[in-house]
């Protein structure tokens, strides 16, 4: 399965960014056997348009993103996402896991081993 984490850089070791949507970039791992492997680090066009949207308007934004770059994925790691693009996700039979931050190599690591997905 393959597993989406927002960053703000492309930085293995960095913390997960906490706003899903708006994140500058993605870590695209396979999970597989236990194991984690790193994909590609996605780029994501829609992150400042994103940012500037209301927060009205974030929620069908965030899920266009979703629905155009990120379609191939499985499960989405997030520290906050909107309710109704977790329920859209999972209504597709998608998982969405919270975590309150941590590096993204350990969390995908951690995701791994755990079988979460």
């Amino acid at each position: 399965m393959r597993v989406a984490i927002p960053s703000d850089n492309q930085d293995e070791g960095c913390e997960i960014f906490p706003f899903f949507g708006q994140a500058k970039y993605f870590f695209i791992y396979e999970m597989e056997k236990g194991k984690a492997s790193l994909l590609e680090v996605r780029e994501n066009p829609a992150s400042d348009t994103l940012r500037g949207l209301s927060h009205g308007k974030k929620s069908s934004g965030v899920q266009q993103m979703i629905d155009a770059y990120l379609d191939d994925c499985g499960m989405f790691v997030a520290v906050n996402m909107n309710k109704n693009v977790v329920s859209n996700l999972e209504g597709k039979g998608k998982k969405v896991i919270f975590v309150e931050g941590e590096k993204v190599s350990e969390l995908a690591v951690r995701i791994a081993a755990e079988k979460i997905h």
